[in-house]
């Protein structure tokens, strides 16, 4: 999920790392840095979950595209996210990047920040019938743009 739309535009940039990753460190390197799996790819994109978590997360996903990382997706456990109120889970890039945007949704809440580099996505996300869980995703807008440049529009039959 990439949102490269100007809302939200940071005046301070977006950090391109949650260690030991950073947005457009080549495959060969996160390798070498990191036990992982990988989980799918599609074309020039290649999906990896990170094992041997840390605590309080459940899942860390890398996606690559063109051999360099361009997605972290970091999820926290539903015991983590229920004992941290919505509001302190994000006082961190509010007070880091001010006001983010503001999107509620029917499985849950979205805050986002974007830079014009990078997209930072907080969500407070359903994961079962009754459990929410927070997901924390930092994108490179400059690999989503780059990629619509290569690829065909998808045309649908209505």
């Amino acid at each position: 999920m990439v949102f490269s739309a100007p809302f939200a535009v940071a005046t301070i940039s977006i950090t391109r790392v949650l260690a030991p990753f950073e947005l457009g460190m080549p495959i060969d390197d996160f390798l070498a840095t990191v036990p992982a799996e990988e989980i799918g790819a599609l074309g020039d994109e290649r999906l990896f979950s990170v094992v041997g978590l840390r605590v309080n997360v459940t899942g860390i996903w890398c996606t690559f595209t063109a051999g360099r990382l361009s997605q972290i997706e970091i999820t926290h456990s539903v015991a983590y996210s229920s004992s941290m109120p919505w509001k302190a889970f994000l006082s961190g890039a509010i007070r880091e990047y001010g006001a983010g945007f503001h999107l509620p949704t029917p499985n849950g809440d979205v805050e986002m920040w974007d830079d014009g580099r990078t997209t930072l996505i907080v969500e407070r996300r359903l994961v079962t019938a009754r459990d929410r869980a927070y997901v924390v995703t930092i994108a490179d807008n400059a690999v989503a743009i780059e990629r619509g440049g290569r690829c065909a529009p998808k045309k649908f039959a209505v």
